[in-house]
């Protein structure tokens, strides 16, 4: 059981990536009619959600128990899961189809650094 729920982080781990850039091509690419201030929510909430994701591969990149930038791991983590949980807060606030989609994005952040 627990290699399933390894196999299923993983998947999101990497596959979130891919959904950003998904969502990022669908918002550019259709035209919207909301408020401005619902879309300037999800503007900001698909912003929030990909500097969580940027800051997790980050995280990952420097991280290194054996060497001092390893200790940089633990504030990164603990930085995306903050940066995801206000992309989460402010794509529940925000309208459009892609809102949905931004709060998956930053659930699976938050599943990715729950270790922290």
């Amino acid at each position: 059981m627990n290699n399933v729920i390894m196999v299923a982080l993983a998947l999101l781990t990497y596959g979130n990536p891919v959904l950003l850039v998904w969502v990022w091509v669908r918002r550019l690419a259709r035209d919207a009619t909301e408020t401005k201030w619902r879309a300037l929510l999800l503007w900001a909430a698909m912003s929030l959600a990909t500097a969580a994701e940027l800051v997790v591969w980050m995280a990952v990149w420097f991280f290194n128990p054996f060497s001092e930038r390893g200790a940089l791991f633990t504030p990164l983590m603990r930085v995306s899961v903050w940066t995801a949980i206000l992309a989460l807060a402010t794509s529940l606030l925000a309208s459009g189809r892609e809102r949905k989609w931004i709060a998956a994005s930053a659930f699976i952040v938050r599943l990715a650094g729950s270790p922290c």
